[in-house]
């Protein structure tokens, strides 16, 4: 595959970790120029973890970039662990963070959950927010929540074939809780959880891309273990995202101050561009950039180039140091 990226690979100048004193370790990184413009890159999921190409979203000559991994998921420990994980524990690990580094203000991206997560950090604490991009925006309503459930099926129907796991009876629109409930259960074998835990994310990254190749998919599949995307992503479906109905567009008024892009990608069926077109018209002033031949994938090479030079401007915009 191409590279797609415009900037170079970056490797973190920092590692740490965060020790909130409830069971938890959090992993963070630091990358880029110590004294750079700091922005905060949120990974999706809820589950995903950080992933390193994204370094390669901001000039490493002019942005300070973090990254952590939310609770359970990626390098933070104990992997899976839902207990004290919730979104208003997340928000908190975001501005201890803040504190932890040492940074005034920043900027805050992310991908899909990482959007929802950001509109809720900001809502908490906007005075430390610089400027949004979000991409592929999800706000987290029920609408959303049933388009994920069902309405994706309607253009993949071929992906539940590609399944491994065997889902005898169960409806297309009740795989998703079927893959969940085989992951989360501990009384099956670790074989077979993994198996039910990259069949979920086998399902939903077919639905990511505007074209991939069956290579491509296994390739993701085999970067990692897929149990605690699968665990971590049930527990937050469970509970609604420990957020109330229709939350983040109550509070929305006020964030609309902030500066905002919203980039979203016109054949993005994962987290569709109704969303962030209804962001846009609720938030005066804000950017929407729909890019014509992309998913919902940020590595997809139009969606690189889109997300880079908003990054690019808002470092001029803001005066990152040259």
């Amino acid at each position: 595959m191409n590279d797609v990226y415009h900037y170079p690979p970056v490797e973190p100048f920092r590692t740490g970790w965060l020790e909130p004193g409830d069971g938890h370790r959090v992993f963070f990184e630091e990358s880029g120029r110590p004294d750079g413009l700091p922005v905060l890159e949120l990974h999706g999921g809820p589950g995903a973890g950080t992933v390193p190409e994204y370094r390669r979203l901001f000039d490493p000559t002019r942005y300070r970039i973090v990254a952590f991994d939310q609770r359970g998921c990626g390098r933070s420990l104990p992997a899976c662990e839902t207990v004290n994980n919730t979104t208003a524990h997340l928000v908190a690990d975001i501005e201890r963070l803040r504190m932890r580094l040492g940074i005034e203000r920043w900027v805050i991206t992310g991908w899909s959950w990482g959007t929802t997560l950001a509109l809720v950090y900001a809502q908490a604490n906007p005075d430390r927010v610089l400027a949004l991009v979000l991409r592929g925006a999800w706000t987290a309503t029920r609408e959303e929540a049933d388009w994920f459930e069902s309405g994706m099926e309607r253009f993949f129907p071929d992906t539940l074939d590609r399944l491994q796991t065997r889902l005898p009876g169960v409806a297309p629109e009740e795989t998703l809780s079927a893959l969940f409930a085989i992951a989360s259960d501990a009384q099956q074998s670790a074989q077979a959880r993994e198996a039910a835990a990259r069949d979920y994310s086998r399902f939903e990254l077919w639905a990511c891309y505007l074209e991939a190749t069956p290579e491509q998919i296994e390739a993701e599949l085999d970067s990692g273990p897929q149990l605690p995307i699968a665990m971590i992503s049930a527990h937050y479906w469970a509970h609604r995202w420990f957020l109330d109905e229709g939350q983040i567009w109550t509070h929305l008024p006020s964030i609309v101050h902030l500066p905002c892009t919203l980039i979203h990608g016109r054949y993005d069926v994962v987290t569709v561009p109704r969303t962030s077109h209804r962001l846009h018209k609720a938030w005066p002033g804000s950017e929407l950039v729909i890019v014509p031949r992309s998913g919902h994938m940020s590595s997809e090479p139009e969606m690189v180039s889109a997300i880079t030079a908003t990054m690019d401007q808002l470092a001029q915009r803001l005066g990152a140091p040259d």
